[in-house]
């Protein structure tokens, strides 16, 4: 899922990036805002990837469990930050907002 927020939030991770060498970002991308009724999101036609990769991220993209589980095994060995895209399916059944309250 690709938002303003995740943009904000990268934004602000990427200052200090390169100093994070146990750093991984683990991206789940169904092309769809789910919890706000299935939206496309511009996942699509903007690479999460170049992106990181512009970011100087050591970047990965798995299209199924297999891929994922090689690319788990591969960056063991390999200092961050990294990045993991994993394309996904979306739900066949809509999902309820997210119900968890922020911790105080």
């Amino acid at each position: 899922m690709v938002s303003g927020t995740f943009f904000i939030t990268w934004y602000f991770l990427t200052r200090n990036m390169p100093k994070q060498k146990n750093l991984t970002h683990l991206v789940f991308d169904n092309g769809s805002h789910e919890s706000t009724g299935g939206q496309p999101t511009c996942s699509n036609s903007i690479s999460i990837a170049k992106i990181a990769k512009a970011a100087n991220l050591k970047v990965f993209q798995a299209e199924n469990e297999s891929q994922f589980e090689k690319i788990l095994v591969k960056i063991k060995k390999l200092l961050g930050p990294i990045m993991i895209v994993v394309k996904i399916k979306n739900s066949k059944e809509a999902s309820g907002r997210v119900s968890l309250k922020p911790l105080d």
